[in-house]
């Protein structure tokens, strides 16, 4: 009887890159290190799989492009390079949308994210786990930064109704039924580890310390941050709004008894009320209320007309396949 040998699963590394021409090298020589390292038993992760990289160039205004073109490295490299700077959230979708393997490893290409913990990855996924993200036991950032990200985290649990891991970004591997599952849900502003834990299967965290930037300089920046937080809030939970049907309903009780107490001195006491300080700073304060509660509502609206208008998420200008050793296949 022959036997057939058994084909190797494939595995896509993707990675959104936005003005990282200075650390790209590096990222794409500790992935080929991590891959191609053989273990005491003689056997690399690259003897067992078959790897690709996929880097979603978002725009970029540096060299990041030409750098990649330049790549001579041991593995298949394909560059989707986008239109326009779309936003960290849209590069991700693309990642999502040209895996081709059996399993998805999205990472950050700024080294954040330590390619060390694709062997504990693959080794979880190899038991039969679907999802294994990372869980940041440790940052490389300010002070200010690590309080943001705690009080976030924090914060998203108290109103989402779905658990989502504390700490858990978008460094993880996702098995390719997972990624279709999440293709499949045609959100324009995705948090991918809400999303990940709204579908469900097997998942498991492995703690990996976050590392500091190359540079020091987060692309993302205090807007982006605050902005990721928003769509994580309000992708998730209905909270906000009835959080304000709670305060609305309090806000009738205390204009009631403030009435009460008027009449009661105008036709008992026989004293008029003439707190004109404590009125202005209780009409304001409700009415301070209020325009808060519309904006809440014009957030949830905002993302209504996002999702109907029909945009598309992001625009590919060219995409390009390097083989082993920088000799382009495809373009």
């Amino acid at each position: 009887m022959i036997t057939l040998p058994v084909a190797k699963k494939k595995i896509t590394i993707a990675a959104p890159a936005y003005n990282e021409a200075g650390v790209l090298p590096s990222f794409l020589e500790e992935i080929e290190k991590v891959l191609f390292q053989r273990t005491e038993r003689g056997e690399a992760l690259a003897d067992r799989y078959v790897f690709s990289i996929l880097i979603v160039n978002d725009g970029s205004t540096d060299d990041t492009l030409s750098v990649l073109m330049r790549y001579e490295g041991g593995l298949v490299l394909r560059v989707v390079d986008m239109s326009r700077n779309y936003g960290h959230i849209a590069a991700c979708t693309a990642c999502l949308d040209y895996m081709d393997g059996d399993a998805l490893i999205l990472m950050d290409s700024d080294l954040q994210d330590d390619p060390a913990a694709i062997v504990d990855f693959i080794a979880q996924w190899e038991q039969g786990y679907d999802v294994v993200y990372a869980m940041r036991t440790n940052r490389e950032e300010t002070r200010i930064y690590k309080m943001l990200f705690t009080a976030f985290y924090h914060i998203l649990n108290f109103f989402v109704d779905v658990k989502i891991p504390l700490n858990a970004g978008n460094f993880s591997l996702m098995d390719k039924r997972i990624v279709e599952h999440i293709k499949s849900i045609p959100l324009r502003n995705r948090y991918l580890p809400g999303v990940r834990a709204y579908i469900g299967f097997r998942q498991t965290g492995v703690p990996v310390p976050r590392r500091g930037r190359h540079d020091r300089k987060s692309r993302v920046g205090i807007k982006g941050l605050f902005r990721l937080a928003f769509t994580g809030i309000f992708s998730f939970s209905y909270v906000p709004i009835r959080l304000f049907n709670i305060l609305g309903g309090l806000s009738l009780t205390i204009s009631f008894c403030l009435m009460l107490y008027a009449l009661w001195g105008k036709l008992i006491g026989h004293t008029a009320v003439t707190a004109w300080a404590s009125q202005i700073i209780t009409v304001s304060f409700f009415g301070g209320i209020n325009i808060l509660g519309l904006g809440i509502i014009g957030e949830y609206i905002a993302r209504i007309y996002d999702q109907i208008r029909g945009y598309p998420v992001y625009i590919v200008n060219d995409i390009t396949v390097l083989c082993n050793h920088g000799e382009k296949m495809a373009r």
